[in-house]
């Protein structure tokens, strides 16, 4: 052990540093030099050479070295021993007779620690390191026993500066004058100056020895206390305990700064009384002293809570550390407080109550931080020509953001249809994917629905849009070992094409082509791919949609393929009665055709997302899943790794019980109103749209709402003049009822009435230019602006490719109600000279502005006066009559037209023009049956005789007299209502009743067709459940009873729900007898 620990002391000897004691020439070290100096080691006999202070010192010569610390060395070194007491062993000391004086002075003052062990000194025995540092504390000040313990002399000595020898095995003379030279240095407990300062002033170290110190640094001027920092007051309550600081902050005359002891005089402390005390503390080694001030404060009887913090999202919220209290004495003050929460996020709106604890007293605090949102709000970019970012101030709901039906994206005015949004995962930001790119330098008017969350519709112009990036390969990702998912850094084009890739090198065959998605191309291979790394390369032909080439540098993608051998799992997202959700738990090839339920249901169509894990599956509502749910199996499910499982689900739908609710209107292109909703409702339902006046419009049937895309959006309905011109500019009531929701239980929406105004958004275009002489009449698409229209400066004409204005002397008149004009040239101008006749700057009364326009030469002359080319029964009390050429609304009157049945005279109560004003419908007072009569007889329409139309074109020709003509019937027939009963006691019969007789392949009295032609067509359902038809009939009309159609279906269901739906086929047979027949229309009833 001993050897080892040598080693050890060898080793941090090296690689400290430390210099030996002897130097090589023979010299004595620095510190032993100090220690002859000063008078503390004087030598052998041959004087204290270098060999002395090789040699080993005793105990002796260590007690000997202490006493001259103490100033009493020379009078221990000549003490008169004789007959003295002294230690057992004193006079075996073989190092001379000054030993026996040493050893017997110190046995007679045991106060400089000498008491022996057992009266034995050992005097002969070499001085330990831990011996000599104790020697050394003791000389410092320390007392063992009382600072220290004997087994504590090392780790306490080197707590105060003696390190130097600490592991000295073999003590000497040399690591004696090493350690007694850290001691020099060091601070005398409770002096406040060195050791070697302290025997300059005791006067122990004079003359010589007092230039060796200066020489060596010991005696630079005292470090003392220059200043005492007070410590910070402390406020405590009557009666309370106060806790005294232990230490103060002194500051001395170097500079430096260090806590020091303080000792306080407590006798001043009154704590049962208000009021103020001042302590006065004692600091060792300085006259100095401390001050503190203790207030004594009354009882806190309540607290005042601060006042509450009101902040944006996003503003930092500073809490207050202190609150106002009121004392027993009503006086008040600040106490320091703890909240419960030491932050409050600020990131979300909401309100937090905060409970504080209040030092002095165990009331509590209250604090309220409302952290208000912020008002919604966006910024919109484009970073390419096919993508828009709408980023958001703070997060929104994430089914509104991903939602393309909130966003409009327009250029010039025209719609850009939106193929898809992706929504970012903080819910802040909409990457809005264009179907079609745009042009470079366009701008882009991009509109955000109040939907979102803003105060209304809003839009926001980017101007100037340039796309100045070169297209690079992101990445790119393996899906299992037979399909590579690609990323680009923004949509590409030409990269759907499979000549454009390389994997390894070489080309490789698909399954199909590469799908195109935006930014990411999914390519599903024909063979599968080993294990391991591989890099896909995409051709430069891959370019972005301003034509920039993909960067060479950046069109290499690595990718590793898993050796995947764990077949797909499945998860349930979400279930209603017509639209399960389930997520894969890696991608798979597609499930269609691989779905089936245990129970009967239809499945219309399945999506599967851009992850190929996500997929909806859409189930028919008449064939739904039902209300307690049923096990869903997914066949062969395969991953991309070949790995294939069958995976089945449980799945309890969640049930629609919910009317729907109508959430708000749009107007499109002024054709179209749409009604959204809160869910996917049927089409049927009664929409009744009042104009101003309170005159019924005639819609058509209502429709889906359908994106430019193709896609279906079933929460949207469509309503359409019936004759599909716009709306007329005004203020609408629309009534709603008998809406249903698209679910098995068809829940119908309360009645509600909407007001609707439609602002005029069309543009005016030119409709026709016809010649006649010197006058070109010009007719417009709707009013026009009078200022506009008049302005010459607004028309010109093509003569041989080059445009000229209107020569001097034309005339343009406003005709037709200010929706055509008349361009008069002068006389002497010839007319052939115009190839083609320019139009621009015509703006609507709403200030819509026509785009520039150029008709051709030669231009169509005024033909023939209009005269009705047909004449049909549309509806219940309208008829249609279809005009040859538009005609001047203006001069429409009612009057002209005169409806019969034999020789009754039906009462025209309205007549208007639509179809561009090539048709006109009327409207009669009585009300005519589906088959196109009124009671019983052909309906007949004819005109006045000539002189007494007013009906005329904008060109002043009157509309041409008709004779009595028979209407065609185009009047669909439809059910009139439903009824239940009781058949054979143990089935049930449902009759549905007719408008009028209709066409069947087997007849009156016979059984309906079993096919989609005829009986396939219909639904029924009991409690909204399919029910299986077991027989049918049709009968004609007769007497009284109306023509019907009954349809018989197993079980007594007479007290129960029954409804009926028929929906005609491409191919139905179903219709009236009208010589072109109409189809029975859509039936939609229920009983009771």
């Amino acid at each position: 052990l001993k050897s080892f620990t040598a080693i050890i002391i060898s080793a941090v000897i090296l690689l400290t540093g430390i210099i030996p004691a002897i130097a090589a020439d023979g010299t004595i070290s620095d510190e032993a030099g100090l220690c002859v100096d000063i008078g503390i080691i004087r030598g052998g006999d041959n004087g204290a050479d270098a060999e002395y202070f090789k040699s080993n010192p005793t105990r002796v010569q260590s007690a000997l070295w202490l006493l001259r610390f103490m100033g009493v060395g020379d009078i221990a070194e000549f003490y008169d021993y004789s007959g003295k007491p002294t230690f057992n062993d004193a006079f075996t000391f073989t190092g001379g007779n000054y030993g026996y004086s040493v050893m017997a002075y110190l046995k007679e003052h045991p106060e400089y620690g000498y008491v022996g062990d057992m009266g034995m000194f050992y005097p002969n025995n070499i001085v330990t390191a831990q011996e000599f540092y104790k020697v050394l504390l003791t000389v410092l000040g320390y007392k063992e026993g009382h600072d220290f313990e004997w087994d504590q002399v090392i780790g306490y000595a080197g707590a105060k500066g003696l390190k130097r020898i600490a592991r000295t095995e073999k003590m000497t003379n040399n690591d004696i004058a090493i350690a007694i030279y850290e001691a020099l240095g060091l601070e005398v407990k409770d002096v406040g100056k060195t050791l070697a300062q302290k025997m300059v002033d005791d006067k122990i170290f004079t003359g010589n020895a007092v230039a060796a110190l200066e020489k060596a640094d010991f005696l630079k001027p005292a470090v003392t206390i220059a200043s005492i920092t007070n410590p910070e007051d402390i406020s405590i309550k009557v009666g309370e305990a106060v806790t005294l600081p232990s230490k103060v902050k002194a500051t001395y005359s170097d500079g430096s700064t260090k806590e020091v002891d303080v000792v306080w005089d407590t006798t001043s402390i009154d704590n049962a009384t208000v009021g103020v005390n001042i302590l006065i503390g004692t600091v060792a080694g300085t006259d100095l002293k401390a001050s503190l001030k203790i207030i004594v404060l009354p009882a806190i009887k309540s607290i005042i809570s601060p006042q509450d913090i009101n902040v944006q999202v996003g503003q930092e919220i500073k809490l207050p550390t202190k609150v106002l209290v009121v004392y027993s004495d009503d006086t008040q003050g600040e106490a320091d407080v703890v909240w419960d929460k030491q932050t409050v996020d600020n990131t979300v709106a909401g309100v937090t109550i905060l409970t504080g604890t209040v030092t002095g007293t165990e009331l509590k605090a209250s604090l309220k931080v409302t952290v208000a949102a912020l008002p919604l709000d966006f910024t919109v970019s484009a970073s390419n020509l096919k993508e828009v970012a709408v980023t958001f101030n703070q997060p929104v709901n994430t089914g509104e953001l991903s939602n393309k039906n909130n966003y409009t994206v327009k250029i010039a005015g025209a719609d850009k249809t939106i193929l898809k949004v992706t929504a970012s995962n903080d819910g802040k930001m909409a990457t809005l994917l264009l179907t079609n790119a745009f042009a470079q330098q366009s701008t882009l008017d991009v509109t955000v629905k109040a939907k979102l969350g803003l105060a209304a519709d809003t839009t926001k112009t980017i101007s100037n849009v340039v796309d100045g990036t070169i297209p690079t390969v992101m990445g790119a990702e393996a899906l299992g070992n037979k399909a590579v998912k690609i990323t680009f850094s923004e949509p590409v084009f030409n990269a759907d094409l499979l000549a454009h890739y390389r994997i390894d090198g070489a080309y490789f065959s698909a399954n199909s082509l590469p799908v195109v998605d935006g930014r990411e191309v999914t390519i599903a291979l024909t063979n599968r791919l080993p294990a391991g790394k591989h890099k896909i390369t995409v051709s430069s032909d891959v370019m972005d949609f301003c034509g920039y080439r993909l960067l060479a540098t950046r069109n290499e993608a690595e990718f590793t393929v898993a050796d995947d051998k764990t077949p797909p799992t499945v998860e349930l997202i979400s279930a209603t009665q017509t639209e399960l959700v389930v997520r894969f738990s890696e991608p798979v090839e597609s499930i269609n055709g691989k779905v089936s339920t245990a129970v009967s249901t239809v499945i219309n169509g399945i999506k599967t997302e851009s992850d190929l894990r996500t997929n909806t599956i859409y189930f028919d509502r008449r064939a739904a899943l039902p209300q307690l749910g049923t096990e869903v199996t997914f066949w062969g499910v395969t991953d991309f790794s070949g790995n294939q499982a069958t995976l089945k689900l449980m799945v309890v739908p969640l049930v629609d019980t919910q009317a729907p609710v109508y959430k708000g209107h749009t107007v499109e292109e002024q054709k179209k109103i749409i009604i959204e909703y809160s869910e996917d409702v049927l089409t049927g339902g009664t929409y009744t749209l009042t104009d101003s006046t309170g005159g019924n419009v005639s819609l058509l049937a209502p429709a889906w709402y359908t994106t430019a895309g193709g896609e279906q959006v079933k929460n949207k309905i469509v309503l359409q003049r019936s004759t599909g011109q716009e709306f007329t500019p005004g203020n609408y009531t629309l009534l709603i009822k008998d809406v249903a929701d698209n679910t098995p239980k068809e829940n119908l929406i309360v009645p509600q009435t909407i007001n609707i105004r439609v602002e005029d958004q069309s543009r005016p275009t030119v409709r026709s230019v016809r010649a006649s002489g010197q006058k070109l009449f010009i007719s417009f698409s709707e009013k026009v602006d009078p200022v506009s229209a008049i302005n010459l400066s607004n028309y010109g004409y093509i003569d041989n490719f080059v445009y000229k204005p209107l020569p001097n002397g034309s005339i343009v008149e406003l005709l037709a109600g200010n929706e055509a004009v008349v361009v008069t040239f002068p006389e002497g101008f010839t007319m052939s000279v115009i190839d083609a006749l320019q139009v621009s700057n015509i703006s609507d009364p709403a200030g819509n502005k026509m785009e520039p326009v150029g008709i051709p030469a030669p231009f169509a002359t005024v033909g023939e006066a209009p005269r009705i080319t047909a004449v049909e029964v549309t509806g219940r009390n309208t008829v249609a009559l279809t005009i040859s050429s538009e005609i001047n609304p203006q001069t429409l009157n009612r009057n002209d037209f005169i409806v019969k049945a034999g020789a009754f005279t039906l009462t025209v109560l309205n007549a208007v023009c639509e179809s561009n004003n090539s048709k006109v419908i009327l409207t009669t007072n009585e009300n005519m049956s589906t088959d196109g009569k009124y009671n019983g007889q052909a309906v007949t329409v004819q005109t006045p005789d000539a002189l007494l139309i007013t009906t005329q074109n904008i060109y002043g020709q009157k509309l041409q007299p008709l004779a009595a003509t028979i209407a065609t019937d185009k009047y669909a027939p439809y059910a009139t209502g439903l009824s239940v009963s009781l058949s054979g006691g143990t089935n049930t019969s449902v009759v549905i009743y007719l408008s009028e007789n209709i066409r069947t392949h087997n007849g009156s009295g016979s059984a309906l067709t079993a096919d989609n032609t005829e009986l396939n067509q219909f639904i029924v359902l009991v409690d909204n459940v399919s029910q299986g038809i077991i027989s049918s009939r049709y009968d004609d009309a007769s007497g009284n009873e109306p023509a019907k159609i009954t349809l018989t279906i197993s079980g007594n269901y007479t007290s129960r729900n029954v409804k009926v739906k028929f929906y005609p086929s491409s191919s139905n047979r179903l219709t009236d007898y009208a010589p072109v027949p109409n189809s029975l229309s859509v039936i939609e009833l229920s009983y009771p």
